[in-house]
């Protein structure tokens, strides 16, 4: 019994004793007072330690030793958002706080992790925790790890996102170019050399919002943290994915879209009725400067690259043997790829790689609401993305069939 409950019991019994006839009051009362004022010194010792062993494990003060061999870990975060993003022990907490785990589920490297990359988004926001969502949480950024998977995942989809130029900042950006560059001249010995001239320009990147809601049934969530994250990637790839892929591409530049390749300052390469695609890819070829043409590849939509598959000549015989084909792989020295995601008809040549710039000005991040009526839980993905061409690069043609 601790000194508590011998205080307890102790009060109990004097109650009794100040009935029974005869009692000293006086004695009794004094003794009341003394435990009592005894009891409030301890309960207030009691509070004040688990304050300290509350900010212990929050980590205010100092360094904690962990683990087994007694290594030494900062009890408070001292990584970059970016280094923090990319440890396996941010991936972990990541996960387990959009399954819902319960607190006890997470180490403090796990709660230090999430407390360090938390955002809102509200004017008076409620403050979000490593267990609760604030009001208007900008949700939980997603691991790098996880970002490099969706993304590999998304290029495995379409050669055209994968060949793409990106970079992952913040703010508005521009794409820099060299709009004229004075042609190169001989130099002769002991003549100095005469200033290169060069006019640069911009192309400005709108950002387009892009997001995208998995379900998932509670009974679906039952899984290792490992396992859910490979699912919710596989997910996130056929919705949030393919809008990126469509957003790179096609989109207008207008109502909320990002302005896309193809509405770009590029080369057209349209044919208004049938045409044979071989013909139609010498001639837009034709219309590209040789720096252009460099490094250059041939995008396909797949009924164009079936139409080349499936080509006759003048017989009726194939040209190409369609049979245990691996399709067309270059086209007069241009690789040849099929992207499956480039509408009907269409069809990009160009150096992508070196003449254009995505940006991900807000890698994505995910948010979950509960819907406990229907055993369901709902993950939104939200991203801020944006691409620029440099004019007169990339060619975009639409073979289109004839009316």
């Amino acid at each position: 019994m601790n000194r508590l409950e011998e205080i307890a019991a102790r009060l109990a019994a004097i109650a009794t004793e100040a009935e029974a006839p005869g009692a000293d009051l006086a004695a009794l009362n004094a003794e009341t007072t003394a435990l009592l004022e005894e009891r409030r010194q301890l309960l207030e010792q009691a509070q004040q330690r688990n304050a300290l062993l509350g900010r212990i494990a929050n980590g205010e003060l100092g360094t904690v030793v962990t683990g087994a061999t007694g290594t030494q870990q900062p009890a408070t975060e001292t990584r970059t958002r970016e280094e923090i993003l990319a440890s396996p022990e941010y991936r972990t907490a990541w996960a387990r706080r959009m399954m819902q785990h319960p607190d006890s589920a997470f180490t403090q490297a796990e709660r230090r992790a999430l407390g360090a990359v938390l955002t809102t988004t509200a004017t008076e926001p409620v403050t979000a925790t490593e267990s609760v969502n604030g009001v208007n949480n900008g949700g939980l950024l997603i691991p790098t790890s996880v970002m490099d998977s969706f993304l590999h995942e998304v290029a495995l989809l379409s050669p055209v996102f994968n060949d793409i130029n990106s970079v992952h900042v913040s703010g508005y950006i521009s794409l820099p170019y060299k709009k004229k560059v004075s042609a190169a001249k001989t130099r002769k010995e002991g003549v100095a050399n005469t200033d290169a001239e060069f006019v640069w320009a911009d192309v400005k990147i709108t950002l387009a919002e892009i997001s995208a809601t998995v379900r998932v049934t509670w009974r679906l969530e039952s899984m290792s943290p490992d396992s859910f994250i490979t699912y919710l990637v596989n997910e996130l790839v056929s919705d949030h994915g393919e809008q990126l892929i469509e957003q790179f591409v096609y989109g207008t530049g207008a109502d909320n879209d990002t302005k896309g390749i193809t509405k770009h300052e590029v080369i057209d390469g349209s044919y208004a009725a049938d045409a044979n695609i071989l013909d139609v890819i010498e001639a837009g070829l034709k219309k590209m400067t040789p720096r252009a043409k460099s490094g250059a590849k041939i995008y396909l939509s797949t009924d164009l690259a079936e139409s080349v598959t499936f080509a006759k000549d003048g017989n009726g015989a194939y040209v190409l043997s369609p049979i245990n084909s691996t399709g067309v792989n270059s086209v007069a020295r241009y690789p040849v790829e099929v992207d499956p995601y480039l509408h009907e008809g269409d069809f990009i040549i160009g150096a992508l790689k070196r003449n254009t710039l995505a940006q991900f000005a807000e890698d994505i991040s995910v948010t979950k609401d509960v819907n406990g009526k229907e055993r369901i839980n709902d993950y939104t993905s939200y991203s801020l993305v944006g691409i620029a061409v440099k004019p007169g690069t990339v060619l975009y043609g639409k073979v289109k069939a004839s009316a």
